[in-house]
């Protein structure tokens, strides 16, 4: 059955990519959902997106994931990509340039990303605002971001979070900073819980929460206020913590230890400089102790891994 979209003005988004992409979505779910009935626990879903520049990172997460977990044959890989992993021929792959036509992804760009951002509006930092409709038939699942390598168990993580019935998401905690938002030009009142931020490349999302919160809408909504208020500068981070506001399930900052991928800065304060060293570290070193013990590495930042003048590469490898 084809879903559509809530919400949204049919003449503009809905197209006949859109029904083609959305009846083989749900062909497909409708294979997950047998698969599950099968399986002696729910099957755990991972989902990647990206263009061919970070396909190698891509492939070296997919390894760490099936390394690391008790669990290798309950996960379900989805690639959302611009071509199929040859490395992994049975994992479900979507072509990107099909999803981001049919969804119209170009609709969450930030028209005011300064020079120095314009890569944080491409189309596959965007996918995670509609994997609800892209997936109508599942109900959890865990983003990775493509420049990410898992130490842990992902697969027993993402079967224990959402005990309470009212977080959307469960992402890890950041310590060391928060997104620049100008919260008075928004006209948002800050609650407790916005004062912490925490990085969308690493987050476990109940899909079926965000349809029923219309989360997708709600993002679009922010986004079109962006346009016109100019409160945040940077892609797809600051849309959706404002969306999901304090529906979230905080997990311990070791799921996701980003900044990998930053070039270290000098901090004036000594102090300072251990507070974020001690964390993750955007714009300083990363302490071996630090890289050693977290769950997920994520090269957050310019700097990957696997291109000339990448950082960390021996813990990539």
């Amino acid at each position: 059955m084809f879903i559509l979209p809530k919400g949204l003005n049919t003449n503009r988004y809905i197209t006949p990519g859109h029904i083609k992409m959305q009846r083989y979505v749900n062909n497909m779910g409708m294979f997950w959902v047998l698969f599950g009935l099968l399986a002696s626990e729910a099957p755990v879903h991972i989902v990647y997106a990206g263009d061919n520049l970070v396909t190698p990172g891509a492939v070296k997460s997919i390894r760490s994931v099936l390394r690391n977990t008790a669990f290798p044959d309950d996960v379900i890989f989805h690639y959302i990509g611009e071509g199929p992993l040859s490395e992994f021929p049975r994992i479900d792959f979507i072509p990107l340039n099909k999803v981001a036509r049919a969804y119209n992804l170009s609709r969450f760009f930030n028209r005011h990303a300064d020079w120095g951002h314009k890569y944080l509006n491409a189309p596959a930092n965007y996918v995670r605002f509609v994997l609800a409709e892209l997936f109508p038939t599942i109900n959890k699942m865990l983003w990775l971001d493509c420049d990410t390598i898992v130490q842990c168990d992902v697969v027993k993580m993402a079967r224990g979070v959402f005990s309470t019935p009212r977080p959307i998401i469960a992402a890890a905690r950041r310590l060391h900073h928060t997104d620049p938002i100008n919260f008075k030009r928004y006209g948002f009142s800050v609650v407790k819980s916005m004062r912490y931020t925490w990085n969308a490349g690493v987050f476990v999302v109940d899909l079926g929460r965000w349809r029923t919160a219309n989360m997708t809408q709600t993002i679009e909504r922010i986004v079109a206020r962006n346009d016109e208020k100019k409160f945040y500068i940077y892609g797809s981070q600051p849309p959706m913590r404002l969306a999901i506001g304090d529906r979230i399930e905080w997990l311990s900052p070791k799921w996701n230890a980003d900044g990998l991928g930053h070039k270290p800065v000098r901090y004036g304060s000594a102090s300072l400089f251990r507070l974020v060293a001690k964390r993750s570290s955007v714009g300083g070193q990363v302490p071996n102790e630090t890289r050693q013990s977290a769950c997920v590495l994520h090269w957050t930042g310019k700097k990957k891994p696997w291109l000339k003048g990448g950082q960390y590469i021996s813990d990539w490898k």
